[in-house]
């Protein structure tokens, strides 16, 4: 907490049970710490980001969203050779046997996959300084 406070942060990033502080007596002065500051939460991420203002500078150059029908190969599926069949769980962890020709007619149909592609830039402060820009 003090490291949050004497440091001039502005923006946090990452998974909420890592940013919330684990001293529930320090919740009230955390959240009052941060009420001004940008704090984006996010799954699947074991550390946090703290950022001080203008430390860095992304740019979005593109985004292309691509959403397709699902196929076998996305993903490792579960394929008996002495059988022939796939198991593969439709909902709720249900499993089901299916031919090839099946289980890609099911994936086809009723799962989708979206991919996406950005181009950004980052950019620090101490590289903006270098190049003599703000």
């Amino acid at each position: 907490m003090n490291y949050l406070q004497s440091n001039n942060l502005e923006l946090l990033i990452g998974s909420k049970f890592t940013l919330v502080n684990r001293d529930y007596s320090l919740t009230q002065e955390f959240e009052k710490l941060t009420e001004d500051w940008k704090v984006i939460y996010t799954m699947l991420m074991e550390n946090g980001l703290a950022l001080k203002r203008g430390s860095i500078k992304v740019c979005i150059h593109s985004i292309e969203v691509v959403i397709r029908p699902q196929r076998i190969s996305d993903e490792k599926q579960n394929y008996n050779e002495e059988t022939g069949l796939y198991t593969y769980s439709i909902y709720s962890g249900m499993p089901i046997n299916f031919k090839e020709h099946e289980l890609d007619a099911f994936l086809h149909d009723n799962r989708k996959v979206i991919e996406i592609l950005a181009k950004i830039s980052v950019q620090t402060e101490a590289e903006r300084r270098i190049m003599g820009m703000k």
